[in-house]
């Protein structure tokens, strides 16, 4: 159960962000965009209370929205740095041919690990400890957070899923390798439910539960999940490219209340669908 985290935020109303000062984008994606610093970190997490406080983030440059005049449509008008949100020729998420082949190169070494949770104002991000390694096609990858959409961005055969979980890994150079997990309704997440009872009410203040770690390695498929693979961008601005996508062909499941829980917050974060990429061998 998610203690009543559903009905109580029922309610909660987005407030506009403030916005900082643009930076210039990169060629390649860089963990700049990929990461939302965190303002302030608690010393003691509590179980969610009451209606959110929606006070949204804007850390990284122009402000962008998934509705509106800032919607993704909108992206590449808004800041030149967002212009590969428009140009791009290797542009996330896309729809995955389930005739693909399926890649067996991803290992993953996830540990228990500490968690410091953050409404971001863009979604719930989940910041982590140094310790988790991927390997991905041969190279080795730290796991620096991962983050939650709603419907999952990317298909598989023209169909979407509830959820996707984004975990974002990057190596010794800040180049950029995320595996993708679609999520859909069933059996409930044992450890998505203990996590998700130490988010914070308000955006932009993260919670870091003291001498509490968790299990995050069962929210992926299998510790060498089959994955599909191509090489695409951030799905946020500024859709930097050559980031390498690994989309998982399983996927796991949550319960209906646990799917809602986080729709209460964001009931659509996905950018639409673009043109498909290609494999990454």
């Amino acid at each position: 159960m998610l203690h009543g985290a559903v009905a109580k935020e029922a309610h909660a109303k987005p407030v506009a962000a403030k916005s900082a000062k643009a930076k210039k984008g990169h060629a390649t994606a860089s963990l700049e965009h990929a990461i939302e610093p965190e303002k302030a970190v608690s010393k003691k997490a509590s179980p969610i209370k009451g209606k959110a406080k929606a006070v949204a983030s804007e850390s990284n440059g122009t402000p962008w929205s998934y509705e509106g005049s800032t919607s993704a449509e909108h992206w590449g008008e808004l800041a030149d740095e967002y212009r590969k949100c428009s140009v791009g020729q290797q542009q996330s998420p896309i729809d995955i041919p389930s005739a693909w082949p399926t890649m067996t190169d991803v290992s993953l070494d996830y540990k228990l690990t500490p968690v410091s949770l953050i409404d971001n104002g863009k979604t719930i991000q989940f910041n982590v400890g140094d310790q988790n390694v991927a390997t991905i096609a041969g190279k080795s990858y730290k796991l620096v957070q991962f983050h939650i959409h709603t419907p999952s961005e990317h298909y598989i055969d023209g169909r979407s899923s509830a959820l996707e979980i984004h975990f974002v890994h990057k190596d010794e150079k800040n180049n950029l390798a995320v595996i993708g997990v679609l999520v859909e309704t069933g059996a409930e997440q044992k450890v998505f439910n203990e996590m998700w009872n130490f988010i914070p009410q308000a955006q932009g203040v993260a919670s870091s539960p003291r001498d509490k770690k968790f299990n995050i390695a069962t929210l992926i498929p299998s510790a060498r999940p089959k994955v599909y693979r191509y090489r695409g961008s951030l799905t946020i601005p500024p859709c930097s490219e050559n980031v390498v996508w690994s989309v998982a062909s399983e996927n796991i499941t949550m319960s209906k209340e646990q799917i809602d829980a986080f729709k209460v917050r964001y009931k659509m974060n996905a950018r639409p669908i673009q043109k498909r990429g290609g494999l990454a061998h």
